[in-house]
């Protein structure tokens, strides 16, 4: 969504990506994933969320340090 002097995420868009995220982590914890496979599947879903103020929301689905 478009705002001024911003770019959000939709909802949906949200949801969405917050539901790969623990799937993908779901399939590496599970062993069904490699670390190799993880990361082919992370990267493109991260991608989508760089253009959209949503650092917090890859910081707390990934768990990442500043």
């Amino acid at each position: 969504m478009l705002y001024p002097n911003r770019t959000r995420l939709a909802q949906r868009s949200r949801k969405r990506f917050i539901q790969k995220s623990k799937e993908y982590e779901r399939l590496l914890q599970a062993g069904e994933w490699s670390q190799k496979d993880y990361q082919r599947h992370v990267e493109p879903l991260t991608a989508f969320t760089l253009y959209a103020d949503a650092k917090a929301l890859r910081k707390r689905q990934f768990h990442l340090a500043e």
